[in-house]
């Protein structure tokens, strides 16, 4: 609009923008002046929108489990963003410790819903544990996890073990324990799961490091505002896996 200035923007929850702009308006002849100094400078309108349950530790400590999982930025997080367009694209945010502190915010909230997430790796072992299957009769067995190389871990199989009772044949016995145990062996060895699991890495890993290329400029920014190091952990844990 022609003599008018933007000098706000707002994300609305029915997902519209509302937009608050200064100059003169004229009703009936008579001349109303919107005085540009009555709204909040952009860094008075940042303070308390950074008050809010923003955390970098928070953020830090979840990427693991959040990171290319879609979450979306929060809505403080997303007018941080809206308030700092307004700013000119070559502005130095290094030169203000508020709007700094709300750009780094933004950039970390944005790597860690849009990062892909980094594949699990190899297998690294093979664990049991003890269970019990079925409702009406519960059955004992032991339980097979697949332990990969990022700690993390995936049920693969169970087998049954000890005195059970099946409906038409009575209590029958299937071994022990330890017999469970070589019979899941036995299968995730005959299975090939190693060279499954590995061949599935290695093709998941160079997609995963072609995905991350895109995000280099936004790790890069991120890196060169945190002076203060308070977002070297979160930053570790991304390169450390690139």
């Amino acid at each position: 609009m022609s003599g008018f200035q933007v000098v706000d923007m707002g994300y609305q929850q029915d997902g519209t923008y509302q937009v608050v702009i200064s100059g003169k308006v004229q009703s009936g002849g008579d001349r109303y002046d919107i005085d540009g100094n009555q709204f909040l400078t952009i860094k008075e309108k940042l303070i308390p929108l950074l008050t809010d349950d923003v955390n970098y530790i928070q953020i830090s400590n979840n990427f693991e489990g959040l990171s290319g999982s879609g979450e979306m930025i929060p809505e403080n997080v997303r007018k941080m963003d809206l308030i700092l367009k307004l700013l000119p694209e070559d502005f130095d945010y290094n030169s203000d410790v508020i709007i700094k502190k709300a750009r780094v915010y933004v950039l970390a909230f944005t790597l860690l819903r849009e990062l892909p997430k980094f594949p699990k790796g190899n297998v690294t072992k093979l664990t049991f544990s003890k269970g019990t299957r079925g409702r009406k009769n519960p059955m004992n067995c032991i339980i097979g996890y697949l332990n990969f190389t990022d700690g993390s871990k995936e049920q693969w199989d169970s087998e049954l073990y000890g005195s059970w009772h099946h409906p038409d044949l009575g209590w029958r016995d299937s071994g022990t324990p330890e017999d469970a145990e070589i019979r899941l062996k036995q299968k995730f060895n005959q299975n090939g799961i190693y060279q499954q699991y590995e061949k599935e890495y290695r093709s998941e890993q160079e997609k995963y490091l072609h995905q991350i290329q895109l995000y280099f400029p936004t790790i890069n920014e991120l890196e060169r505002l945190d002076k203060e190091g308070h977002w070297k952990k979160f930053l570790d844990r991304i390169y450390g896996k690139i």
